[in-house]
């Protein structure tokens, strides 16, 4: 069975919340991405938000 988060830190890359955006850039994406931030960072919103992406997924056929 996949696991959708892992809360065991790697060394290969930054920790979420530590990267910093550009907030005078005027590309659409860095709301997007803090936002993003921000539900990787509340446990209890991650998890609502990955039981609600899960439920969206494809059903299995049942036989």
């Amino acid at each position: 069975m996949r696991k959708p988060h892992s809360d065991q830190t790697r060394f290969d890359c930054h920790a979420v919340n530590l990267v910093e955006l550009n907030f005078n850039c005027r590309d659409e994406i860095i709301p997007v991405w803090r936002s993003l931030q921000h539900v990787y960072c509340t446990p209890t919103l991650r998890q609502e938000m990955l039981e609600l992406v899960a439920l969206d997924g494809p059903r299995r056929a049942r036989c």
